[in-house]
């Protein structure tokens, strides 16, 4: 059986990484795209002929256009790095609270007190409301019935 692969994504790595390929990449294509306007919009630009300056706005339209789909998909990877972050920090948050609140020393008791039995319901709800707008197919955790009342 092969070894199991676990990678831990690094989300200030990943971060780090996006912010240098958008400086290689989107600036210096974003540079591009400007100084191409600026040609086209230079009334002492001297052209050859109609088709040379038809072909200059055939390549300006090019670069545009790729430089939105970069913009498109800096924006989506960063969106996708936030979100992330804010998994890991309410999956860790739900798990510190769990380990100190409702377990003994990391161990899971057979049976649990009302107190700990609503921090669980709260820790899962909480992770149910991160998860809805993913659109999977789950149930809420239902609510605790109040014997008190």
């Amino acid at each position: 059986m092969a070894e199991e692969i676990k990678i831990l994504t690094n989300n200030w790595e990943c971060a780090k990484e996006l912010e240098m390929w958008k400086a290689l990449h989107m600036d210096t294509l974003d540079k591009e795209v400007q100084r191409a306007l600026e040609i086209l919009h230079d009334p002492n630009q001297k052209w050859i002929d109609a088709e040379q300056k038809k072909r200059a706005e055939g390549k300006y339209q090019i670069l545009d256009r790729r430089n939105m789909d970069y913009a498109r998909l800096y924006n989506a990877v960063k969106k996708l790095i936030l979100q992330h972050e804010g998994l890991v920090e309410a999956i860790a948050s739900a798990y510190v609270r769990w380990y100190n609140n409702v377990a003994y020393e990391g161990e899971q008791q057979k049976e649990m007190m009302q107190g700990q039995a609503d921090i669980l319901n709260e820790i899962f709800s909480r992770i149910f409301e991160i998860i809805q707008p993913l659109g999977l197919d789950i149930k809420p955790p239902k609510k605790q019935n109040d014997e008190s009342k």
